[in-house]
């Protein structure tokens, strides 16, 4: 219903709500994702070795490691977001504004990993948060939706 045009209300309205909600998701649950995988694979570091035996225990230690579990969870659901996100919003809007997630990055690596992140790095993820805010001002769709009559139409 998000084509229902209302007086004084535009009709973008819900959409913009549920852009935002899913664009929300998808930015946060994505970084979150990685920074749980390193913290599970920071543990859990594979050795150069040949023998199968320590190969399986490696691989034993993060395939049951609740970090990496629950890091690849939130990167499904990151995906599922901006699949989501895709299946209503411009490619052209939904890409770039995904990009705001290299931001939330570099702030999760900062704040969670103890990382210590340059100048150059922090201007960097300004500036492309900059970028995503100019991004955020267009509408998240541009296309006309075909109408049911054209889509069995040209079935």
């Amino acid at each position: 219903m998000d084509s229902v045009e209302l007086p004084g209300r535009p009709a973008s309205r819900r959409l913009q709500l549920k852009t935002a909600l899913f664009l929300f998701v998808m930015v946060t649950t994505g970084p979150l994702g990685n920074v749980l995988l390193r913290a599970g694979m920071k543990h859990d570091v594979i050795r150069v070795a040949y023998n199968p035996f320590v190969l399986y225990r490696e691989f034993h230690g993060f395939l049951t490691s609740a970090d990496v579990w629950l890091g690849i969870g939130s990167r499904i659901v990151s995906a599922a977001a901006f699949m989501c996100l895709l299946s209503w919003a411009d490619y052209s809007y939904v890409n770039p504004a995904a990009s705001v997630a290299y931001v939330i990055v570099v702030f999760f690596g900062w704040l969670l990993l103890g990382e210590v992140v340059p100048p150059g790095r922090w201007i960097g993820a300004i500036l492309i948060g900059l970028g995503v805010l100019l991004i955020g001002m267009t509408p998240a769709r541009t296309t006309r939706e075909a109408s049911e009559a054209e889509r069995l139409g040209n079935s």
